[in-house]
């Protein structure tokens, strides 16, 4: 009896849900991994993503440092995701990652052993009401914009194609996404290699009133038609940067979230600059609890400060 690839694909990763306790993930129509390697390539996505779980003490002490960003005890609808090569924090209530921060050393950004291969589907992780899906992408407006951009996710198969689950995305206007925020991945996927690494942590704001404090979840625009995955007002990068001597540099950008195309430039970009209180403020988020006091002040108050000639557009 010949069986469809979809049953197999269907049969294959409700037996995954079975064992993990999770839903059984939503793959998006459009999916760019042939149907004869998809179950095999996406079952080492998920085996992946299982190692990572079982393995996240060791993982948030490479990917933090300085501690892990904590939320404010009032953010209780936020979860943390463990993946090898980054973790996020995924706001069940927005469902979008309020944050996702890895480490991009010099080898990493230089590897091209992942190829993209967009494969858009939900979090087996999430429960179902809590999960970005298909539909809700499903409109004009807004593109699925990558948290983990895919050009830094090339070290391993598997770290790309995890890329493409909807706990990776938030809605991002097309010019925004394409232009603007694409020159700022760019440039940092190359600060790193000539820095010789980074640690990145990019966000996603609700301050839709502009007065500097995050926006109660109530007040987060929807995204149509389903109103239910949160439109951010803002997005950050927060990049850290360790010198041989052990000093850290920071540098930070906070852009607000529109569709002018004119913005596409490293003028406006370097006016975005911001110190990192100013994210923590609009945010809730402390980026480094575990950091010496006066360390962490300094580094946070600094707006200006370089990383070194390197850090030019």
């Amino acid at each position: 009896m010949k069986v469809s690839s979809r049953l197999l694909s269907t049969t294959f990763f409700l037996i995954l849900g079975i064992f993990q306790g999770s839903a059984i993930p939503q793959i998006c129509p459009g999916c760019e991994i042939a149907e004869a390697v998809r179950n095999t390539r996406l079952a080492t996505a998920a085996q992946a993503i299982n190692n990572a779980e079982a393995g996240q003490d060791s993982i948030i002490a490479k990917q933090f440092p300085f501690g892990i960003p904590t939320s404010p005890p009032n953010a209780d609808a936020e979860r943390r995701l463990i993946h090898k090569e980054w973790i996020a924090l995924y706001d069940e209530d927005l469902r979008l990652p309020i944050w996702v921060a890895y480490q991009l050393t010099k080898s990493q950004s230089a590897s091209t052993v992942g190829k993209r291969q967009d494969c858009f589907r939900s979090d087996p992780r999430l429960a179902d009401a809590a999960a970005s899906k298909c539909e809700d992408y499903e409109e004009p407006l807004f593109d699925r914009g990558h948290m983990l951009p895919s050009n830094d996710s090339k070290r391993r198969q598997s770290m790309m194609d995890n890329g493409f689950l909807f706990s990776n995305m938030a809605p991002q206007f097309e010019n925004f996404n394409r232009k603007v925020w694409q020159r700022l991945e760019t440039a940092v996927h190359n600060w790193a290699i000539t820095s010789n690494g980074l640690y990145v942590v990019t966000g996603a704001v609700f301050d839709r009133n502009n007065d500097g404090k995050r926006d109660s979840d109530s007040d987060a625009v929807r995204m149509a038609p389903l109103n239910r995955v949160a439109v951010p007002s803002h997005f950050y990068k927060i990049l850290i940067h360790v010198r041989s001597n052990g000093k850290i540099d920071t540098k930070s950008f906070l852009l607000p979230h529109n569709s002018l195309s004119s913005t596409n430039n490293n003028t406006y970009l370097a006016s975005k600059i911001v110190a990192i209180d100013e994210i923590e403020t609009v945010t809730g988020v402390d980026f480094f609890p575990d950091m010496d006091d006066t360390q962490e002040e300094e580094i946070e108050a600094g707006k200006a400060g370089g990383l070194g000639g390197w850090f030019t557009f």
